[in-house]
């Protein structure tokens, strides 16, 4: 098992398995808002908009921004289109697409890990599908509460769990 420092201080817990498993206590700031998968239904973001906080985060390769931008982009008309075809088109998840339109697709690139979706929660935090860049590997990242960071009983009790995962 190792431990990596993601940008915004995350500790991030690897462990070799099968599955795989990414586990971290994350900062309040950082993880504000990563848990609900609802979109600010009164913010309206435009294509450019869309394309812009794509290419900001690092989500897409750069091949695939390429081609959104020079092919997709001059024909569609809003940030709702160009989302519809990144989810068909199998570039985002609609999981990804929610959190780009709600103007929170800086919480899904943790490192060298890109969250894909929610798989679950638990009484010690929820846990995403994610892809290690480098690697092409899926593991399992888990997300304590923001609520929990400050306990160190709960932040123990978090990491045994990881240990057993």
């Amino acid at each position: 098992m190792k431990v990596v420092l993601t940008p915004g201080g995350a500790s991030v817990l690897v462990s070799a398995g099968d599955t795989g498993s990414v586990s971290f206590p994350a900062p309040k700031s950082e993880m504000a808002g990563f848990m609900t998968g609802e979109t600010e239904t009164e913010k309206v973001l435009t294509a450019e908009q869309f394309f812009d906080a794509l290419a900001a985060n690092g989500l897409l390769s750069d091949s695939d921004l390429r081609l959104v931008r020079d092919f997709w982009l001059p024909e569609t008309e809003s940030a709702g289109e160009l989302a519809s075809r990144l989810v068909s088109e199998g570039k985002l998840t609609g999981f990804q697409a929610r959190r780009v339109y709600a103007s929170k697709a800086h919480v899904l690139v943790l490192g060298n890990y890109v969250v894909q979706e929610k798989i679950g929660a638990g009484g010690m935090g929820e846990v995403y599908k994610a892809t290690h860049r480098v690697m092409k590997r899926e593991v399992a990242v888990k997300v304590l509460p923001s609520k929990l960071v400050n306990n160190a009983m709960a932040v123990q009790r978090f990491y045994r769990e990881v240990q057993a995962a």
